[in-house]
């Protein structure tokens, strides 16, 4: 009889145990963030109970991250922010909980942050301490969902779609009809609200998904708060194959989106920026032109991903021969309308598509995002005197600094003058911008910058000259990498020299060099519906 009483007493306490780690009214996924004075910081923070108690992990996006400079292929998440642009995963620090209140840190060396703030009915607000700055955050606690039974694309109307994508760990919409992109914070079940880019609240518009009677979601219904609801069907996803090229020697490996509509299609072949990117880099801006009848072709540059060859020993002609093989790729599809392929580059993708158009009356038009009408090595100039003036330094640091740049420059430009280099560099090491200003530091030694010897006196107006089909060129008056104006001046003189009459230049007031929001780092709404109502005035696209 004491055998069983001792079973029963041990089979009690396991059953209890669990109770000690009842799970905490904080355990689930909370996202939301907080606005620095120019920029938005998108927040999301995991708690979960266990032995020890109640833990956490932070994931931080920092808005106003520009991965301009980086030697890995740029990865980006479907709404088009570079991954590496996020804190992931990083555990709390100092999580405190007493009654309604609650503190934690995270305790990165980069972006320190410390929340402090009280908690009521699934809503988290207080303050976090930011690089000396108090700012008010907002976390809303996420009710748990499937995130691939929503994603997909519904039809709202002719021509508009929205798409739904993961985010982090919720989802975003994008609404190629308005340029918006949205995050969505799961309410309960198949609803949904959300606000403006990464911000929830204010709440502008509310999403009920539906279901057949598989359980499978069919439709989506779309409530803003100052419009009738909008009524969107799943439709299937985009077709698309993955397709390859040879330039030379070169092997090219990308992915045709097509239209969900009849054949034949005009298309576009979207080109990359500097360093090394991949073709989801591109996805997005596929799947915006696809769904407005556009085919798009999106491709690994050269010695990135699939793609074979080196693009750190190319030149710009190497690389505007890329583009131009995919042109004449596509000129053999039956999909494509052969008359009605153009090309779309970002920054440095501008000289790129311009010195392609130049050499090709194939190219039907071009798309240039940030494309600057310098060359790079006074590009790199501008950069270094903008990097310092934002960070207060004097009028003679400014001038130091660039000094040095431009030293560094021609030495690696022409492969002489490195004892000057040494010397000067000497100089100047202990000076506060030496380390710090990301376009003067570190030392470059004779043979180390091949490539950008290969292209630092690219001038782009010689080939601009030569282009003659029609040009969109859009600029992000914000840009820190590009003179805006200057650029934008430059390529109106020089096609306007070349005759071409068909040109559109537009220079957005409050954007960065990927035409987003700088306040928030979200695109603009008009950089896609501009594009959209450009380019089908000029290409016949099937219903």
């Amino acid at each position: 009889m004491q055998k069983y009483q001792r079973t029963t007493i041990f089979l009690l306490l396991f059953l209890c145990v669990p109770s000690i780690w009842a799970a905490s009214p904080l355990d689930g996924d909370w996202i939301g963030g907080f606005d620095r004075p120019k920029s938005r910081v998108f927040v999301h923070v995991h708690f979960g109970t266990a032995n020890d108690g109640t833990t956490g992990t932070i994931d931080v996006i920092d808005m106003a991250y520009d991965p301009w400079a980086t030697d890995k292929p740029l990865e980006v998440n479907p709404i088009g922010l570079p991954v590496n642009s996020w804190v992931m995963g990083k555990p709390l620090d100092k999580l405190d909980m007493s009654a309604s209140r609650i503190h934690f840190e995270l305790a990165d060396k980069a972006r320190p942050l410390s929340f402090n703030g009280e908690v009521t009915n699934g809503v988290m607000t207080g303050v976090v301490e930011d690089r000396g700055m108090r700012l008010p955050f907002r976390l809303d606690l996420m009710a748990k969902i499937n995130r691939p039974r929503y994603a997909g694309i519904y039809r709202l109307g002719p021509r508009h779609f929205i798409t739904i994508a993961p985010f982090n760990i919720s989802l975003f919409c994008f609404d190629t009809k308005s340029g918006q992109i949205r995050v969505l914070l799961p309410h309960a079940g198949a609803d949904f609200v959300c606000g403006s880019g990464t911000k929830i609240y204010p709440v502008q518009a509310a999403i009920h998904f539906t279901t057949n009677q598989l359980g499978q979601v069919t439709a989506m219904q779309w409530k803003p708060n100052d419009a009738p609801a909008l009524v969107g069907t799943r439709i299937k996803p985009l077709p698309e194959e993955d397709v390859s090229f040879t330039n030379g020697n070169v092997t090219l490996s990308g992915t045709l989106v097509l239209p969900p509509t009849k054949s034949p299609h005009p298309a576009v072949v979207l080109v990359s920026g500097a360093g090394a990117n991949v073709r989801s880099a591109q996805r997005i801006d596929a799947d915006f032109f696809a769904l407005n009848g556009v085919a798009a072709l999106i491709y690994d540059k050269r010695g990135c991903g699939a793609s074979t060859g080196d693009w750190r020993k190319s030149g710009f002609d190497d690389l505007a021969g890329d583009a131009l093989a995919w042109v004449k790729l596509l000129k053999t599809r039956p999909e494509i309308s052969p008359h009605q392929i153009g090309l779309w580059g970002e920054s440095q993708g501008g000289w790129i598509v311009s010195l392609a158009a130049s050499r090709s009356k194939d190219v039907a038009f071009i798309i240039s995002v940030s494309g600057p009408g310098i060359t790079p090595q006074a590009q790199g100039a501008y950069c270094a005197e903008r990097w310092m003036k934002a960070a207060g330094y004097s009028e003679n640091d400014v001038r130091e600094a660039v000094s040095l740049y431009l030293l560094t420059s021609r030495c690696t430009r022409t492969g002489s003058g490195w004892d000057e280099l040494k010397a000067a560099r000497n100089a100047d090491q202990n000076k506060p911008w030496y380390n710090v200003n990301p376009f003067v530091r570190g030392v470059i030694s004779p043979g180390a910058d091949k490539q950008w010897q290969r292209i630092w006196n690219y001038d782009p107006v010689p080939a601009l000259c030569k282009v003659h089909c029609p040009v969109l060129a859009i600029f992000g008056k914000m840009d820190s990498l590009v003179p805006a104006q200057k650029s934008a001046d430059i390529w109106k003189a020089a096609l306007t020299k070349a005759g071409n009459h068909d040109v559109v230049i537009k220079i957005f007031p409050h954007a960065n060099r990927g035409i987003n929001d700088t306040r928030t780092w979200m695109t603009l709404p008009g950089f896609f519906t501009l594009q959209r109502n450009w380019l089908l005035k000029r290409v016949t696209v099937n219903n």
